[in-house]
């Protein structure tokens, strides 16, 4: 503090640019607080001169400088390592250990390298982008290792349990189904989702290996039965009822005991 009170009457200024970039802040935001801070009184002509800087695209932008006085005010309304990073900021610019952000355009390659070096926020994202490549280049190795092992075998696919392929001998035994479970008649009409899961009950009960649905209803329509397939609609926005026509079900039960 005996430092800060030394240099305080000296002319040194730092500009909102600094400011934002050492707050972690964005300079919008920085510029409304010190606009605030005028407009309150808090900050007066002779605390402050406005200036200003061309971003990377050429274009003209308006920045503030500050002395002394106008920082402290400023930064009281920040937490302590946002105020504790201005003020050395303001130290370095005093000891003539910085340059402001504004005239980094002016100076030359190197010179602009060792001053991004010591902004935090470029700090920050080359240690990230360092971290990223890092992970990729783990990635990359990968996949080389990958290309280069030799191919695994193709694994078998099993059939899925309970279901089998439709056979020769299939259209016999689901006319079996049909005589033990269900009863011909020309008026009768079965919902065909329901047909199918009363005849994989059927399977279950006397040790059979079911079909799967598309080839059971292949082998229905094989069978020779008197029996159609249709649709109705039940209503506008349901979809339609699937039914087989020409039969129904018996009574559950009846099957296990045919």
């Amino acid at each position: 503090m005996n430092e800060l009170a030394a240099t305080a009457n000296r002319t040194t200024r730092i500009n909102s640019l600094e400011i934002a970039d050492r707050t972690d802040k964005l300079h919008k935001d920085v510029m409304r607080d010190i606009r605030n801070l005028i407009d309150q009184g808090a900050i007066t002509e002779r605390n402050f001169a406005l200036s200003e800087y061309r971003d990377a695209s050429g274009k003209s932008n308006p920045m503030y400088l500050l002395d002394f006085e106008a920082i402290m005010t400023l930064v009281t309304g920040y937490d302590a390592p946002r105020r504790n990073a201005v003020i050395k900021r303001w130290l370095a610019l005093e000891r003539g250990e910085a340059a402001p952000l504004a005239e980094m355009a002016g100076r030359a390659p190197a010179d602009l390298h060792e001053t991004l070096l010591d902004v935090p926020v470029i700090n920050n994202l080359i240690s990230c982008m360092s971290e990223t490549m890092t992970t990729m280049n783990r990635v990359l190795g990968r996949l080389e290792k990958l290309e280069a092992a030799p191919a695994a075998a193709p694994r078998r696919q099993l059939p899925l349990p309970g279901l089998g392929k439709l056979q020769l001998n299939s259209v016999a035994e689901i006319k079996a189904f049909v005589t033990a479970a269900c009863q011909l008649i020309p008026d009768g009409a079965v919902d065909k989702s329901l047909f199918y899961q009363r005849y994989r009950n059927w399977c279950w009960h006397t040790n059979k290996h079911p079909f799967d649905y598309s080839n059971f209803c292949k082998g229905l329509y094989q069978a020779g039965l008197p029996i159609r397939a249709t649709q109705r609609k039940t209503g506008k926005t349901t979809p339609p009822l699937k039914l087989i026509l020409g039969l129904r079900l018996l009574t559950p039960g009846l099957e296990a005991q045919a």
